[in-house]
């Protein structure tokens, strides 16, 4: 008889364990409404149906944007950008979007100052024109809408060397501008600026001397110094 027996229903799970002991169908009755979750569709009864329920049998909650194991009641990052769904609530970014602007560049956080060089995310990232400032000339705390004429794709001298892009071989290294021998070393670094195989102090020193006539110069001592003595000569006589 049912009082004396541990299993009701026999489906193999004790009465003390069985949500539903008189029930051979059903042992777990998550909402405890009634039905088992078998057969119910909405086992945790909140509100989502199972089979859109990213945690069925957890009534806080039912979505998990990114996909971290965390649901989005309880996670504080819900894209996984690195930036707290408040920070991005307050700059204006989309805290379900790590990608706000869409531009292929992942969100910053823009409250923070602005990093300039090697700015790896979004600097910009509610401008799809922009993503980074290299030489950090765009104003801090002002980047939700700037970054056209200072950002990278509108910035005319990237690296601010002074040298616009279009003339700078090298519009990304604020210490390099020229390439003359064309080797991928700028001219600052290459120790043979020409690509002649004359290291550069060397190389310097005879093209300072070619430009001054260097070349001829000890000749033409020479050359004054025979007429000087011939004409002495010619005077003594």
């Amino acid at each position: 008889g049912n009082n004396t027996d541990t299993d009701d229903d026999g489906d193999g799970t004790v009465d003390s364990e069985d949500d539903l002991p008189l029930d051979d169908t059903e042992t777990v009755d998550t909402d405890g409404d009634g039905t088992g979750n078998i057969v119910d569709t909405d086992d945790d009864a909140d509100g989502v149906d199972d089979a859109d329920d990213a945690f069925p049998l957890d009534s806080t909650e039912s979505a998990d944007n990114d996909f971290d194991g965390t649901g989005d009641n309880a996670d504080t990052d819900d894209d996984n950008d690195g930036i707290i769904d408040l920070i991005e609530v307050i700059n204006g970014t989309d805290p379900f979007d790590p990608d706000t602007d869409g531009d292929g560049a992942i969100d910053t956080d823009i409250s923070l100052p602005n990093a300039g060089n090697g700015v790896i995310n979004d600097l910009f990232p509610l401008n799809p024109n922009e993503t980074a400032d290299t030489d950090g000339d765009c104003p801090d705390y002002n980047l939700v809408t700037s970054g056209d004429g200072c950002g990278d794709n509108s910035d005319p001298d990237t690296d601010n060397d002074g040298v616009d892009d279009v003339d700078d071989a090298f519009p990304n290294d604020p210490t390099e501008w020229a390439d003359t021998d064309g080797d991928g070393i700028g001219d600052n670094a290459d120790t043979d600026a020409d690509g002649d195989g004359v290291t550069d102090p060397v190389d310097v020193v005879e093209s300072e001397d070619e430009s001054s006539g260097g070349g001829s110069f000890t000749p033409s001592i020479m050359f004054l110094l025979i007429i000087a003595g011939l004409l002495g000569r010619r005077f003594r006589l």
